[in-house]
């Protein structure tokens, strides 16, 4: 029996990896994937390459080759929301679990989505990441950079916040009903972008449905080299404010620009004084105090551009 004949009625879960110009890292995660305690019936990984130029096509080819549950597909259309949509259409399986390709999976990962698949009454849920240092990491790095931010010690109803897009499943018939990711955020090849998930989420609790938190469902994400500085703290705050308007779907009004330049004002004075005072203790870095200080700003002024800039649009179509 061929791959295509295989009776689709048994897997449960699809696990989708979209990736671009990681084929090293990406290795580790497929091998983390393979190396499950579900039995690989139970589950299908597909590996979405989204316009890879290095060696990715070949090496996961090669991967796939030897086990019968993992595929390799392609998506011409830059964009990881276009590539996590096309790995959903190629999904066998009601439910989907999305997990980044810089990631590890731990041994019972399939086993704790399907578990919690059993046990509650969820549209979509996530886990959290805890930091893998691949690379090393300086002294002044902290372990909840690169962590998850929610604050729930148990399995339930996310009430406020958003779960991570590198470590969510959700229904494909949900998915569907909303259209997917939408294509006009997120990761665009080398271009840094976000807002994809937050988006896809808001909507997801307008329409009503059910999205959960598991922090027992954990997978170490990646922190490269170059989020080790921290400059990449700063324009990646920037970035995430920019998409801030469309993301969580705020109307641009002359309130919203007063609002923000009083949460500017407020979030000076709430952090200088105290980091300040914590540079004279000890493990608290220069680099830390920038981060601290400079980085709730920097979402900020990234959110007033965004938010100038959608004027300008609206302006200009009306």
């Amino acid at each position: 029996m061929n791959r295509s004949e295989k009776p689709e009625t048994t897997v449960r879960l699809s696990v989708i990896v979209c990736t671009y110009n990681r084929s090293s890292i990406l290795m580790e995660c497929l091998e983390s994937l393979a190396n499950q305690s579900a039995a690989p019936k139970d589950y299908e990984v597909i590996v979405v390459d989204n316009n890879s130029t290095d060696d990715t096509c070949a090496q996961v080819s090669q991967f796939v080759s030897t086990r019968e549950n993992f595929r390799l597909v392609s998506e011409a259309q830059q964009g990881l929301s276009r590539a996590r949509n096309r790995g959903s259409n190629e999904s066998r399986t009601e439910w989907i679990a999305y997990i980044d390709d810089d990631a590890l999976a731990p041994g019972n990962f399939v086993e704790r989505i399907l578990l919690v698949i059993d046990t509650f009454d969820f549209d979509c849920f996530g886990g959290r990441y805890v930091p893998w240092y691949r690379y090393g990491k300086p002294a002044w790095y902290r372990d909840e950079y690169g962590s998850s931010s929610i604050n729930q010690s148990h399995v339930g109803i996310l009430e406020k916040g958003f779960i991570s897009g590198g470590v969510m499943v959700i229904k494909k018939s949900v998915l569907n009903h909303l259209d997917g990711f939408p294509p006009f955020l997120g990761m665009n090849g080398e271009t840094v972008s976000y807002g994809e998930e937050t988006y896809l989420q808001n909507r997801l609790r307008d329409a009503g449905y059910r999205i959960g938190y598991d922090p027992d469902l954990v997978i170490e994400h990646l922190v490269p080299s170059y989020k080790m500085h921290v400059w990449w703290f700063l324009s990646s705050a920037f970035q995430r404010g920019k998409v801030s308007w469309i993301s969580i779907g705020k109307e641009t009004s002359a309130i919203n620009f007063f609002r923000l330049f009083k949460i500017m004002v407020y979030d000076a004075i709430y952090t200088l004084i105290p980091s300040t005072k914590r540079l004279f203790r000890g493990e608290y870095f220069i680099q830390n105090w920038i981060i601290d200080v400079f980085r709730p700003q920097a979402k900020n002024i990234g959110t007033l551009f965004g938010a100038a800039g959608k004027c300008i649009r609206k302006n200009a179509s009306a």
